[in-house]
């Protein structure tokens, strides 16, 4: 299993409606992916966390998603909300 996680900076005040955005598309696809809040840290940070089997299904998911029409409009919704480019990391599990 991996962790794909995205931080992101939003505008000014934003916050929220970008938590939003990406709780109405977990609903859309219908994926399990948690979207966190900063608790102690910067008031404009968003993470979203996806899981995924391996490298090959993470890239199966997103190249499906990004040839939907509606992720157009979400990313330019997604971006008008950002402050400037996030970071994607990606963990596994170490034991």
């Amino acid at each position: 299993m991996i962790v794909q996680r995205m931080i992101v900076r939003t505008k000014a005040g934003r916050r929220m409606e970008v938590a939003e955005l990406a709780r109405a598309e977990r609903e859309r696809i219908g994926s399990t992916h948690r979207i966190y809040r900063s608790y102690i840290g910067p008031d404009n940070t968003i993470a979203v966390e996806f899981e995924h089997k391996d490298l090959e299904e993470m890239e199966t998911f997103w190249s499906e998603w990004s040839a939907t029409l509606e992720s157009d409009a979400f990313m330019k919704e997604w971006n008008d909300l950002l402050e400037a480019e996030g970071t994607d990391e990606i963990w596994t599990l170490a034991e």
